[in-house]
Parts: C-alpha cells; sequence; structure tokens
C-alpha cells in the first residue's frame, strides 16, 4: 500500500487520470505502471542482512527463554527454601 501512495505512483496517476465528474484509471492503465526494481546486488545484500537479523533474533529468543527458565527456577528454589 505504501507503494500506491509514493510519489511515483501519484505521478503516473496524476498522467492517467481522466474524467472531470469522476475522476478514474482505467486497469489498462494500471497495468501499464511502471514498478522501480533495485538492482539484483542490492536485492542479494538486503537478503543476507535479512537472514542475519533473523539469525541473530532467533539467538537472542533462545537466551531469553534460557534466561526466563533459569528466573522460574531461582523463584521456585527461594519459594521453596532451597539454596544452590
Amino acid at each position: 500500500m505504501v507503494y500506491l501512495n509514493s510519489s511515483w505512483v501519484q505521478r503516473q496517476i496524476a498522467m492517467h487520470t481522466s474524467g472531470s465528474t469522476s475522476p478514474h484509471v482505467n486497469v489498462g492503465d494500471v497495468r501499464a505502471f511502471t514498478i522501480p526494481v533495485p538492482p539484483w546486488r542490492l536485492w542479494q545484500t538486503f537478503s543476507e542482512n535479512c537472514a542475519q537479523l533473523l539469525e541473530s533474533t532467533a539467538a537472542a529468543e533462545a537466551r531469553l527463554l534460557k534466561a526466563q527458565e533459569q528466573a522460574i527456577a531461582i523463584c521456585e528454589n527461594v519459594l521453596v527454601g532451597e539454596s544452590n
């Protein structure tokens, strides 16, 4: 949806809008809109960065889960009076 509200698309819509009472754009014109696509290498870099972020997120979630389990164990030990 962000793309449709971009100035790039808004200019294309303005060029193809017809009708003064009820402005509209023909479906054929919309199908002919150009969509800017970044170079392939940029896509690859973006994909690699996303993969690294997902791996980091998974590792952080695993550490968080372990910390939560340890906190629960400590609380249980305190409640029953045990200490290590």
